[in-house]
């Protein structure tokens, strides 16, 4: 069984609270920040609710009543409205693993575990697997070269409504694992420099790629 979690009730006190604004950032919005950076830091506390101390002139406003008494947090509790915000470390390093992304001075790199698991990805080929792959590939496509082109004959054999697991799905399933095993590492982007903008189209598809 499933150790449970410990929640006071605190709509009194969300109800009266000036909420935090500070939305997750996403991924490559993260990735933009970086440049010039060379030592990272990451955390992943398994308990994040009870890490953080609670401000003294803050700690009457966690009270609660049991049975047993009247009790008051030290330490950050669940069910506060900002606790996810405020609670935003492998540290002093070098490079860090983040969602699937290897950072470093050199740039962006990915995931050599995900590169592996790219490599031994089943051969059989069916519409679940090729979905499956075509969204692993998508997380990626920023690093593969004419990324759209490649991934239209797959994207097409999806739409079909007669998949079946022919020679062409599983030639569109080899070139998706070849494009994917050797990605290059992408440099940070400098904002305080300018950046050129190439784009291309074909019968297949069309792209635009921010560069410097």
């Amino acid at each position: 069984m499933a150790p449970g979690v410990f929640c006071a009730d605190y709509r009194g006190l969300i109800a009266i609270t000036v909420r935090d604004r500070f939305p997750v950032p996403t991924v490559d919005e993260l990735l933009d920040e970086l440049h010039g950076a060379t030592v990272f830091s990451k955390i992943d506390l398994r308990v994040g609710y009870h890490q953080i101390r609670v401000a003294p002139k803050d700690i009457h406003k966690t009270d609660f009543r049991t049975v047993d008494g009247h009790f008051e947090f030290l330490v950050m509790p669940f069910g506060l409205t900002n606790a996810p915000s405020t609670f935003q470390c492998l540290s002093g390093v070098a490079s860090v693993d983040y969602h699937g992304h290897v950072i470093s001075a050199s740039g962006v790199s990915s995931d050599p575990h995900k590169l592996q698991a790219v490599a031994d990805w089943p051969t059989s080929v069916s519409f679940t697997s090729l979905r499956a792959f075509l969204g692993l590939m998508r997380y990626y496509q920023k690093f593969v070269r004419h990324y759209a082109s490649i991934a239209v004959s797959p994207t097409d054999l999806l739409k079909s409504k007669n998949f079946l697991g022919t020679l062409v799905a599983a030639t569109a399933l080899a070139k998706l694992k070849e494009a994917m095993i050797y990605l290059p590492v992408l440099r940070l982007q400098d904002f305080s420099l300018p950046f050129d903008v190439t784009t291309d189209a074909s019968q297949m598809a069309i792209g635009a790629v921010p560069s410097q």
